[in-house]
Formats: structure tokens, C-alpha cells, sequence
């Protein structure tokens, strides 16, 4: 899919405001790091960024509470680098797709949009962390504990699948 091409490539996404107005290829701008980051407190739809749980290439993901309802959590996906509006309609197909999954192993996505410019995913909030920092590489592990980790994710994979998706 868009997203696992531009990931393997090493490029990211984000655009500028006024980018997207007649499709061609001039409209295509890039932004300067200073797009890039971003501070906590800052408000993207109905969510404040709170904290930066993690990031990468192709993406910045954050915690971030819901204005209106206090204490609802989300995970906010920020993407970064540079789209043209026929990347940016892929990624709104994808969204689609993405957003129909049901697994209680995949991160459920409740929403995708675009302001400021910036293309960002709302995604339920997986309370619990990266498994790379409870198990740094090179940790040990018994086969029963990776099992309890690699059996609801063939099963996720299994689904994903069965829908057409993988």
C-alpha cells in the first residue's frame, strides 16, 4: 500500500497549507523541519497532542486527549514530508479501508484528515507501550512469552487477510 512504499523508500509525507488546489504537479510543496514539530498542547480535529510516543520516517504518533470529552485518549498519527493530491486520495482509500477493520488485535482507526496541511490518522490509544522498549534487543525470551505475542498477530494478520487487506 502508499504508506509501506514511501516508508520503504525512506521518504515522508506533509505538505503546506495551499497545496491542494488544482492537482498538478506545481502544487507540490515541501515543508521545512519546522513543520515537523510539534509541541504539546497543540490541537489537531478534536484531540490536544499531550505527549510524542514514538516516531519515524514517514510519521510522528503522539498521545493526545479529546477537547470535548476529558480523559478519552487517542493516538495521533502525523504524517510527514510531501504529498501531491493523487497521494493524498490514496491515502484517503486507504484510510477508508483501514477504517473498516474490526480485530480486537488491530488498532482501530476512527478518523483521517488534513489541516494545517498536515495528513494525521486518529487512532484508538493501545495503552501499554512499544514491545522494542519492555524487550530491548537481544532480550532473552521463553518460547510460551513470544508466543503470547506472535498468536494475536498471525490472528490479526489472518483477518486482515480474510478481508483483503494483506
Amino acid at each position: 500500500m502508499f504508506l509501506r512504499e514511501k516508508a520503504r523508500h525512506g521518504s515522508g509525507f506533509s505538505i503546506r497549507d495551499n497545496a491542494l488546489n488544482d492537482g498538478s504537479a506545481e502544487n507540490l510543496l515541501l515543508c521545512g523541519e519546522e513543520y515537523m514539530v510539534h509541541t504539546s498542547g497543540e490541537q489537531f480535529g478534536d484531540y490536544r497532542l499531550r505527549r510524542l510516543l514514538g516516531e519515524g520516517g514517514f510519521a510522528e504518533v503522539y498521545e493526545a486527549e479529546h477537547e470535548h470529552l476529558p480523559g478519552t485518549l487517542a493516538a495521533i498519527k502525523l504524517l510527514k514530508g510531501s504529498f501531491t493530491p493523487r497521494q493524498l486520495e490514496e491515502l484517503r482509500r486507504e484510510a477508508l479501508l483501514i477504517s473498516k477493520l474490526d480485530h480486537p488485535h488491530i488498532v482501530q482507526l476512527h478518523t483521517f484528515s488534513i489541516e494545517r496541511g498536515i495528513p494525521y490518522l486518529v487512532m484508538a490509544y493501545a495503552q501499554g507501550g512499544a514491545l522494542n522498549r519492555r524487550y530491548p534487543r537481544g532480550t532473552r525470551m521463553a518460547l510460551s512469552e513470544i508466543l503470547t505475542y506472535v498468536r494475536p498477530v498471525a490472528q490479526a494478520l489472518q483477518y486482515a487477510h480474510e478481508q483483503r487487506i494483506v
